[in-house]
């Protein structure tokens, strides 16, 4: 499973983690988003 497949599969978690920070917007991208390789050591996931 990409991390995109995580991420999408915790989507309800992740926005109410984000609502409990006053987040408005949340964005996946790089790699990540275009379900490419990506080394653990360096994440590109941002809110």
């Amino acid at each position: 499973m990409c991390m995109l497949d995580e991420i999408r599969a915790k989507r309800e978690e992740i926005y109410a983690i984000a609502r409990a920070h006053k987040a408005e917007k949340l964005w996946v991208f790089g790699s990540c988003a275009r379900k490419g390789s990506f080394d653990m050591s360096w994440r590109e996931d941002y809110a």
